[in-house]
């Protein structure tokens, strides 16, 4: 698997506001696999939550770009209120989430 530079944002949890980054995973053929989702933390705080690509579903020449496959995770992971929860989190994206609409910013590479 291979990832690229993916997107910063920030989520309130618990009071406070938190970063996070987000990532397309790719598995070796170039096939988006997944996005992680992860809280920067001390180890011992860290959480990341996988939003899988579920390829019974999805084919990946009619996926939208990684952006807004990042956006509707976000928004998926805040519907289903993973933020702040347990070390880590598995999902399979959801396309009828509405994409979460917050600042995204480019990692840089």
């Amino acid at each position: 698997m291979t990832t690229q530079a993916g997107y910063e944002f920030h989520m309130p949890v618990d009071g406070a506001t938190r970063r996070y980054t987000i990532a397309p995973i790719f598995s070796p053929e170039g096939n988006l696999q997944q996005l992680a989702i992860s809280q920067d933390a001390p180890p011992d705080k860290r959480q990341t939550i996988h939003i899988a690509m579920d390829p019974a579903v999805f084919k990946q020449a009619a996926l939208p770009g990684v952006e807004v496959l990042s956006r509707i995770a976000i928004g998926q992971a805040t519907q289903d209120k993973l933020f702040g929860g347990p070390g880590e989190s598995e999902e399979i994206l959801d396309f009828t989430i509405e994409p979460w609409q917050g600042d995204l910013r480019p990692l840089n590479s």
